[in-house]
């Protein structure tokens, strides 16, 4: 084990206690490996995304179907991942369906052939938007923060 490490894969408690740990005793526990499980992991990944984009939007934009301060912080401040999980699917397709209407808006009333509307042109004109509205650029700066996960 010295030369070879040990490794170690739990969640919760265990795992922070072993973080700690290493950081309080830095080079004396080199070779020992901790995996935090993968719960914990998303949980904190919402968690940071709430925090970091609930002032800029997220907050006035999930209002509209929570009705409630903490109904709101439940999605941005969870203590489960699950609701966070079922309704991020909607809101994407939701961010992505207003892009797709803003897109086919832009072309609209223009007299010149249509360009290829696919996946696409809709991130372009995205990218586009957010170059012109810092809100925009942070919008679409979370949306790709949240298709990681």
């Amino acid at each position: 084990m010295l030369h070879t490490g040990a490794g170690s894969g739990c969640d919760g408690a265990p795992s922070e206690t072993i973080s700690r740990i290493k950081e309080e005793n830095p080079g004396q526990y080199d070779l020992v490996r901790n995996d935090a499980g993968g719960f914990h992991q998303k949980l904190k990944f919402w968690g940071i995304r709430g925090r970091a984009y609930e002032e800029a939007h997220l907050y006035d934009l999930t209002f509209t179907w929570r009705n409630s301060p903490g109904k709101v912080w439940f999605l941005t401040r969870p203590g489960d991942t699950t609701q966070v999980e079922n309704e991020t699917p909607e809101y994407l397709l939701a961010h992505y369906a207003c892009s797709a209407i803003g897109a086919s808006n832009v072309w609209k009333d223009r007299a010149e052939p249509k360009p290829v509307f696919d996946a696409r042109y809709v991130h372009k004109h995205m990218v586009e938007r957010a170059q012109e509205c810092p809100l925009a650029m942070v919008v679409l700066m979370e949306l790709m923060v949240t298709q990681v996960v």
